[in-house]
């Protein structure tokens, strides 16, 4: 997976995640969740609006934690 770089601060407005409850079992987890979307890389101006977009496949229930974003110093 690549690095994330941010060039300004960056404030989460709204974020969704659609889950196939279907899939989830109470069995152990057997195999790691892959990418079947890997996000792109975004390079966007500052202030401007980016949308992220990826698909993960799992047997698990996918959490999504919210890291703290740290906005990287202006050069």
């Amino acid at each position: 997976m690549g690095d994330v770089k941010l060039a300004a601060q960056t404030h989460v407005s709204k974020t969704s995640l659609t889950v196939d409850h279907s899939r989830v079992s109470s069995m152990p987890l057997t195999e790691a969740p892959a990418f079947t979307l890997p996000p792109r890389n975004l390079c966007i101006k500052e202030g401007a609006t980016a949308k992220f977009e990826g698909r993960v496949s799992s047997e698990a229930e996918i959490l999504v934690p919210q890291p703290a974003i740290k906005p990287r110093p202006r050069q």
